[in-house]
């Protein structure tokens, strides 16, 4: 009975109607949701609408500084801004940091595991090289030949492709830098597989030499041949006669008058090495055609004939690659006196 009367008591304290107090708020229901807010202001005691932007010195900065960032997204981004910088400049007007500290920055990247960064950094040196190629080949052949060398098929494939825009701004003033002739082919033929011993007791094939492969090795291996190719026919093909019948006839009577005008490089005589230390041959400065011709023939010619002589015989892609080498060793060496010994 107790239980029930409870019950009945509670349910008839639903339809009872409160008693209003005077001085006592309206008691709330038992539902009722607070949607009461306060607004906050925060006051500055330095205020102006009148903001300066970043200069572009810093914001070049800046992105330069980014290049290092841990997202390959943010890298892209930055190598996308300073691209569109350096093109949108004239030829007289000069970068915020000078190229010989952008640029080591910059090569980095072509170590970059992310093709997206790898692609955007080849748009950025194509405008880089195309006023800057002769004073920064040096900096560049250094991280193209790092890059060559690298496990990665990827990164080994691009620096081919960096290589290649290099000699198409500036094929004599790659061959002729520093180290360019020797260092590249040297380079070339460890990634090939087709150096020789250097030991006098070991006559012959190393045992690293490399099998000729079909499908993405064979393509990879084709486009080395053909970019040596190229790399070959800029430092020993003769010079052009149009070039030369287009100086006769522009300098007319005087003959051979660009020979004679002032060099434009910072350091003509830097080949002849006057006050710096012996170097050694491979970072020799061959800017002359006959040095770089004799000096194929005596360390390079039979590796890369005995190389090419193998790989040919597999057809295909490859082979027509190598029957191009072939094509542009001769070339080079058509006109060359051979010693007679």
């Amino acid at each position: 009975m107790g239980s029930s009367a409870k019950r009945k008591k509670e349910k008839k304290k639903d339809f009872q109607k409160p008693k209003l107090k005077v001085g006592k708020d309206k008691p709330k229901p038992a539902n009722f949701t607070d949607t009461s807010f306060k607004a906050g202001a925060i006051h500055l005691s330095r205020q102006s609408i009148n903001v300066e932007a970043p200069s572009t010195s810093k914001t070049f900065s800046h992105h330069v500084s980014m290049l290092r960032h841990q997202s390959a997204t943010q890298r892209q981004e930055s190598l996308a801004f300073l691209t569109s910088l350096v093109a949108d400049r004239s030829s007289e007007q000069s970068l915020p940091e000078p190229m010989s500290v952008f640029l080591p920055r910059v090569c980095q990247l072509m170590l970059d595991p992310s093709n997206g960064v790898r692609q955007q950094l080849l748009k950025l040196l194509h405008h880089v090289l195309r006023d800057d190629v002769r004073v920064q080949i040096g900096q560049l052949l250094h991280w193209v030949i790092a890059s060559m060398m690298q496990m990665s098929v990827d990164i080994s494939l691009f620096s081919l492709d960096v290589l290649s825009l290099m000699l198409g701004n500036g094929p004599l003033d790659v061959v002729s830098s520093i180290g360019g002739w020797t260092k590249v082919l040297n380079c070339f033929l460890k990634v090939l597989g087709w150096q020789q011993q250097s030991s006098k007791t070991q006559q012959g094939w190393t045992q690293m030499q490399r099998e000729v492969k079909i499908g993405s090795q064979g393509k990879t291996m084709a486009k080395q041949l053909n970019v040596l190719s190229v790399f070959i026919k800029a430092g020993m093909a003769p010079p052009t006669l149009l070039a030369g019948g287009q100086r006769a006839v522009t300098s007319f009577p005087l003959t051979h008058v660009d020979e004679h005008m002032m060099s434009t490089r910072s350091n003509a005589f830097a080949h002849l090495n006057l006050f710096g230390t012996g170097t050694s041959d491979e970072n020799r400065m061959l800017e002359d055609r006959e040095d770089r011709q004799r000096l194929f023939t005596d360390i390079y010619e039979k590796p890369l004939l005995d190389g090419i002589e193998r790989v040919k015989r597999e057809g295909g892609e490859v082979g027509r690659a190598s029957a191009a080498l072939a094509k542009a060793i001769a070339g080079g060496l058509a006109d060359f006196e051979r010693d007679q010994t």
